[in-house]
């Protein structure tokens, strides 16, 4: 893959880091995804992009249309961070929320990063059957710590470029003695740009096996979930 002004950033095939404005951008064949290090640390998530050619990368030219409400200095709650927590100010839904005794608090900030190839998804399937495909995939592993409390996650993204797609999850360190309770777990946020947006799912049961759904996404909570029921009926649901 080709991308344009690569001396200013230290390449590693789909998986980009230009050094200077501390940005990554993870290229499939067709898009580009982007975040960066502010400068207080946080990993705050840039946007996606269409990149038809392979050549133009947004992520790097600074040309994502940046969500730019939390950089007016009136809504800093408003910031899209990858990893959002319980403990930085947030009106947003957070994916870890965790106690220490009786503290519930945790910030994440940047402290380092690497490229790994081969590297297992956290969510791999554990049936011992040979897969169809073998070619390594490229993992970009983000180490990101709490300035106060002895505590480490590594946000994981796993690039499958041929099909523009990106496994996320997160390991957590416990570098404390004492044990630490999860109140709150996912692997990572959707950050939307303004919308409208639809949702489209398919569902079914027996003999309407998949059914496609589409609602108007409002702003509130939106839930969707695989309901099994016997007598060999099964509703699924995958989102798109």
């Amino acid at each position: 893959m080709l991308v344009r002004n690569i001396d200013y950033c230290s390449y590693h095939s789909v998986i980009l880091f230009a050094e200077a404005s501390r940005t990554f951008s993870l290229a499939g064949r067709r898009s580009v995804y982007g975040m960066r290090v502010d400068p207080d640390d946080r990993v705050v998530h840039l946007g996606w992009a269409p990149s038809p050619d392979g050549t133009d990368d947004p992520a790097l030219e600074g040309t994502l249309p940046e969500y730019v409400l939390p950089r007016a200095g009136l809504d800093r709650q408003g910031r899209r961070d990858e990893v959002l927590t319980f403990g930085d100010t947030t009106y947003q839904e957070v994916a870890l929320k965790l106690a220490f005794g009786d503290v519930r608090d945790v910030r994440l900030r940047y402290r380092s990063h690497r490229i790994e190839t081969g590297r297992e998804p956290g969510g791999a399937p554990t049936h011992g059957l040979p897969t169809q495909v073998t070619s390594p995939r490229e993992t970009l592993v983000l180490e990101l710590a709490d300035p106060v409390h002895p505590f480490a996650v590594e946000a994981c993204y796993r690039m499958t470029e041929e099909h523009d797609l990106i496994e996320r999850w997160l390991v957590l360190e416990n570098r404390a003695d004492a044990p630490v309770h999860v109140e709150q777990l996912f692997f990572g946020s959707l950050h939307l740009s303004p919308g409208p947006w639809d949702l489209t799912h398919g569902a079914g049961g027996w003999s309407a096996c998949k059914v496609i759904f589409s609602a108007r996404l409002a702003p509130a909570v939106t839930s969707r979930s695989a309901v099994s029921r016997p007598a060999m009926e099964m509703r699924g649901a995958s989102f798109l």
